[in-house]
């Protein structure tokens, strides 16, 4: 009996300082130091392989859970590697956001547990960048039909992080009228848009549609858009330049020098505005071939003579008022010949 009594005072006396003992495990919920947290690591790379990391991305955790501060920023920079990490982050689940300039936010969902080091890979898609290279209207005389021809001139250059074979379409957009018509790539051209419209083909008038907000959209394979600021239509030339020499007679196209002199009827608008000259080599009737085009000749001009000499053969020739936007006024065109008969 004593010695059973003693074996019960011993463990009473080592209960008594057990209990007493401070506890200094952090991951024991009874210690004094104890702390309910976890760790987030992982990497932030393009979307598309070789997976390439985004230095100078940030990692923002958002807590989802009732109870963790909600108004604590948890965040954390990418490295060289592409690579981040977060420690000491009270357990709980979290959304989790990648951010980097020229991409879209990559966000994920993750749970983050006592003790525990979780992983997680972000993916970011770039945003494409559209670039206009011409927004502009070309108001064109013509022998047939007698009524102008009215075209609106866009031009775009589209560039992504993920490579121009990411563009899924490239669209001119006016949301006032909700309108949007497909622009076409460039054959030869990788990232480079174009489209003529008629006036058919836009939404309303041509003149209706001076000042009219449009933008030009780009988007990619996984949904991220590229939008340009507003471009607007400025100006219709409605005035024409009037091509006089040389021109066709009764006889048909006149024989002319291989450098000859073009004559014209000067155009009276209000604003600055150059002179543009072209050429088009015309190797059989209805078949036309732009050869040669002289820019930027000074609004007082009303007469060019080429600097080099033309091969033999027919040509067409037009001379357009071209103002500081691009938009153009283009005279009907008349037709000569180099070298044989009339």
């Amino acid at each position: 009996m004593p010695v059973r009594f003693g074996y019960i005072l011993l463990s009473l006396l080592l209960a008594g300082c057990l209990g007493e003992a401070e506890r200094g495990n952090p991951l024991d919920p009874l210690s004094d130091n104890f702390q309910n947290v976890g760790a987030v690591f992982g990497t932030v790379t393009t979307f598309y392989a070789p997976f390439d990391g985004l230095p100078g991305a940030q990692v923002q955790l958002m807590p989802l859970n009732e109870g963790l501060d909600g108004e604590a920023e948890l965040r954390a920079p990418v490295d060289g590697s592409g690579s981040f990490s977060l420690t000491d982050v009270p357990a709980g689940t979290y959304a989790v956001a990648a951010e980097a300039d020229g991409f879209a936010t990559a966000m994920d969902t993750v749970t983050i547990a006592l003790g525990q080091r979780t992983e997680v890979d972000l993916r970011l898609n770039g945003i494409p960048v559209v670039t206009v290279r011409a927004f502009h209207t070309e108001h064109i005389d013509r022998w047939f039909p007698q009524d102008p021809l009215f075209q609106l001139v866009v031009e775009v250059t589209v560039g992504d992080p993920d490579g121009v074979g990411d563009i899924e379409g490239v669209h001119l957009t006016l949301p006032s009228l909700g309108f949007a018509d497909t622009l076409r790539a460039v054959a030869g051209e990788p990232g480079a848009y174009r489209r003529v419209f008629s006036e058919s083909e836009l939404p309303v008038a041509a003149q209706d549609l001076l000042g009219e907000p449009f933008r030009i959209a780009a988007t990619d394979r996984p949904g991220a858009q590229g939008l340009t600021s507003a471009v607007q239509i400025v100006r219709i030339i409605t005035n024409f330049p009037n091509g006089l020499e040389p021109a066709p007679g009764p006889g048909g196209r006149p024989v002319v020098a291989p450098q000859p002199t073009f004559t014209w009827r000067a155009v009276t608008v209000p604003f600055g505005f150059t002179y543009r000259l072209d050429l088009t080599f015309v190797p059989v009737p209805g078949q036309e071939t732009p050869f040669q085009s002289y820019l930027g000749l000074p609004s007082t001009a009303t007469t060019f003579t080429l600097p080099e000499a033309l091969p033999p053969g027919d040509y067409d020739w037009t001379v357009s008022a071209v103002d500081a936007f691009g938009n153009l006024s283009r005279s009907r065109p008349l037709g000569f010949r180099v070298g044989g008969t009339s």
